[in-house]
């Protein structure tokens, strides 16, 4: 094989001017292509980026909310436990009233009947003792001395009971 200089100049400036070409053909759009397409895979990854701080800032607001609406919820349950507690106080306190209003209306009435009744058995009570009292003292006493000694018996009854 024979190697001539001019062969090897000529193929020399031949790759040198293949590299020339190439570089302004190929390498400086691919570079500028690539360049352009890191240069969005950036820009995606930041936006990605804020997205997911803002993803993380909105779950720390749900957060706080979800706990400020427990806490509110509890505050509701313990403030309604309390009012029913209040209500039910009342009621019993009601429900005492009209039971000593009943007891009252009753020893009412009872002394009531226990008057009337006395007032009916009186004259029985009277006639009966003006008999035992003839009865036991075997001669006729004046009914109106045992009618006052009765009267007076029944009055001193009425201001004891």
């Amino acid at each position: 094989m024979n190697l001539n200089p001019s062969d090897i100049a000529l193929h020399l400036v031949n790759i040198v001017v293949l590299y020339a070409l190439l570089r302004l053909l190929i390498y400086k759009p691919v570079r500028k292509f690539m360049d352009a397409r890191a240069a969005k895979v950036r820009a995606q990854l930041d936006e990605a980026e804020n997205i997911s701080a803002k993803a993380r800032e909105d779950q720390a607001e749900y957060a706080k909310r979800l706990a400020a609406v427990d806490e509110e919820a509890h505050d509701k349950l313990i403030a309604s436990n309390h009012a029913a507690g209040e209500a039910a106080e009342a009621i019993a306190a009601q429900a005492r009233a009209e039971a000593q209003k009943i007891l009252a209306k009753a020893q009412a009435e009872a002394d009531q009947q226990r008057r009337d009744i006395q007032r009916q058995v009186r004259p029985q009570i009277t006639g009966m003792a003006v008999e035992i009292a003839e009865k036991l003292l075997g001669r006729e006493v004046s009914a109106e001395d045992n009618r006052a000694i009765i009267d007076s018996f029944f009055e001193s009854l009425e201001k004891v009971g």
